[in-house]
């Protein structure tokens, strides 16, 4: 079966990266995909044991690989389908008003929400121990207003080309890298791509003129990718100041090659093996619980529970730090195949609805539009469907929050701020 897999990311890579076409969010999510799947590559995913130094390499499952194939070739399929039978009139510019003002609200809500943020949790931000200060968040969730403020506040500074007013979200993003805090900044970077690649209109992605023309940003971006997987083993010596550490554990080859062997995406994938390999069920009446209780927030009342609090206890009870999430596993575990395939069609519906009016020259849109589109995209592999709808209704709510302030009242005195 991994030959098959390798056959299809190939396929893929050609139709996505050899083809004339605009950059769009199957592209992003075909990329995601080829990220959260990497221990498709290497035959095994990454099992956690008593011992949280030691870990225990499984081989993957024919079924596992058959989900992960499934999910590039509906991405690839639906890539297809949206090229050559979705018809593609030229968007017209939506224009509200106080639009211009937007952005500086969203970097004050997020300058507001990081004040907060340091007054309320203190010191134990800058603790080694990432749980500390995540229980704070969880307590305060001063933090959510600080991330989806700078992301959202970043993502149009970048749009409306207003440099200056972009260093100051992108600073508080920063910090919130520094801490351990990685989705924030890596959505708000991943968005700012989709928008940078999008804009070059229909282009042939992996052709040699455009890796000579763009090799600057092919670099950075490729950077940027990479110090997610590699902070995430260092930052701890970090925030403790241990440079002695740091500098014998930087020198060592082993690092950097366990920086993507064992990350994050192969921790994901043995959430599927497991669910599989263990014909774990929650049933669709619990996926469809979590999606009312998100979308007309009764989550209280109806008693409901992420992806992560639902198997770990019962699939990996030995473990005490999180595991993330997988939406593939979930959706697999919710109503088998059918139903997996009923989710991504409606996924592939809802990109392709979002790839359309990407296009659209409203800054404020096509910045809002952007970042949420990257969840629902690239951060979705890792994620499951509370989660993710939680995630939503943040940004949504914060972005029309903002937009109806600013269509309701006059705002003369931020004016001075829009030549940033």
């Amino acid at each position: 079966m991994q030959l098959f897999f390798i056959l299809a990311s190939l396929v893929g890579f050609m139709y996505f990266g050899l083809k004339k076409r605009r950059f769009d969010l199957y592209s992003l999510g075909f990329i995601s995909s080829i990220i959260y799947f990497l221990p498709g590559f290497f035959g095994y995913s990454q099992y956690p044991t008593r011992i949280i130094t030691v870990k225990r390499q499984v081989p993957l499952l024919d079924e596992t690989y058959l989900v992960m194939i499934f999910v590039l070739i509906i991405f690839l399929v639906a890539a297809i389908i949206y090229d050559y039978f979705i018809s593609k009139p030229p968007i017209k510019n939506i224009v509200f008003k106080g639009s211009s003002y937007v952005t500086v609200i969203f970097v004050a809500i997020g300058v507001i929400g990081f004040l907060l943020t340091v007054m309320t949790v203190g010191d134990t931000l800058l603790s080694s121990k990432k749980s500390l200060y995540m229980d704070e968040f969880e307590r305060t969730r001063w933090q959510l207003i600080w991330g989806i403020g700078c992301s959202l506040g970043m993502v149009c500074a970048y749009v409306e080309k207003k440099w200056k007013l972009l260093l100051i979200p992108l600073s508080l993003l920063l910090f919130n890298f520094y801490i351990g805090v990685r989705s924030n900044f890596a959505l708000t970077i991943i968005a700012i791509f989709l928008i940078f690649i999008q804009e070059k209109g229909k282009m042939v992605l992996c052709g040699i003129n455009n890796l000579q023309k763009y090799k600057i940003q092919i670099i950075f971006f490729s950077l940027m990718a990479y110090s997610f997987f590699l902070y995430k083993k260092v930052y701890q010596y970090v925030k403790l100041g241990m440079w002695d550490n740091l500098m014998i554990l930087v020198s060592q080859p082993d690092l950097y090659i366990g920086a993507i062997t064992d990350s994050e995406p192969f921790y994901i994938q043995t959430i599927l093996n497991e669910v599989i390999s263990k014909d774990y069920h929650v049933g669709l009446t619990y996926f469809f619980k979590n999606i009312m209780s998100q979308l007309f927030l009764v989550s209280s009342l109806l008693k409901t529970k992420d992806f992560n609090t639902t198997f770990q206890p019962e699939l990996f009870s030995y473990w005490q730090a999180g595991l993330g999430a997988n939406i593939w596993a979930e959706t697999w575990s919710a109503g088998g195949w059918l139903f997996l395939f009923i989710f991504t069609f409606f996924l592939m519906v809802f990109l392709g609805f979002c790839s359309y009016w990407l296009r659209t020259s409203n800054p404020i849109l096509k910045g809002g539009l952007a970042l949420l589109c990257t969840y629902w995209s690239f951060y979705i592999h890792r994620n499951d469907i509370f989660n993710q709808l939680s995630y939503t209704k943040q940004i949504v709510l914060l972005w029309v929050f903002v937009v109806v302030i600013c269509m309701a009242i006059p705002m003369k005195k931020i004016k001075k701020y829009n030549n940033y």
